[in-house]
């Protein structure tokens, strides 16, 4: 039990780390923000990268408070599954 506990906390440690390395990069990618994998983003996942959190209302087009995979895609105007510093600033300029 032990064994099972500390390799889920280091798998999840594991998944934090390289998110917040990710968080660095200029393009986003939803499969890395989405840490839980649960196929959708949550204000706690997008906090990680200060861009994503600065629109995630707007991003989240159904006001569910998740931002979907679908959503997500909206943001990639190049269809390369990156989202970059310039494409989520289309959307934060929108807003303004």
């Amino acid at each position: 039990m032990k064994k099972l506990l500390l390799i889920t906390a280091f798998t999840a440690l594991s998944s934090l780390t390289f998110a917040n390395d990710e968080a660095l990069s200029s393009e986003l990618e939803f499969r890395v923000i989405d840490v839980n994998q649960d196929s959708q983003i949550s204000i706690e996942e997008a906090v990680l990268f200060e861009t994503l959190s600065a629109s995630f209302i707007s991003v989240d087009i159904d006001g569910n408070g998740y931002i979907s995979e679908a959503e997500f895609k909206v943001l990639d105007t190049d269809a390369n599954g990156l989202v970059s510093a310039d494409e989520l600033s289309m959307i934060t300029m929108h807003d303004k």
